[in-house]
């Protein structure tokens, strides 16, 4: 793969099987959309979480703000999410409950919020 500044070169062990997704993921890689789960592990038989999904949504739009702030009681300040979730919830994209807690919604959803 190449890169050129200022993207970053990220290279995964476990990846080589995907063709139809290599590309892709090295490519979000270098923008620092996906970063994998260390040593050179990508983890693509690995589910995604809420909040992967929304930090990876939220970078990959350029929507990510760390200077928003989140009320929801779940999401603390020292979360590696934090600035995805009170960015989201800043824009819309993420509601809470009457309780403070995050609404869980589906990937699609929060892609279609984020779009409008």
């Amino acid at each position: 793969m190449k890169c050129f500044l200022p993207f970053y070169c990220y290279t995964f062990n476990d990846i080589a099987g995907l063709g139809w997704a290599q590309h892709s993921i090295q490519a979000l890689a270098a923008r620092e959309i996906l970063l994998g789960i260390g040593d050179h592990t990508f983890g693509p038989q690995l589910d995604v979480t809420r909040a992967q999904f929304l930090k990876m949504l939220m970078l990959a739009l350029e929507l990510d703000d760390v200077n928003a702030v989140s009320t929801f009681q779940d999401v603390g300040q020292n979360d590696w999410y934090y600035s995805s979730v009170a960015a989201a919830a800043k824009l819309g994209i993420v509601q809470g409950r009457p309780d403070g807690e995050s609404q869980l919604i589906s990937q699609m959803h929060l892609v279609f919020r984020a779009m409008r």
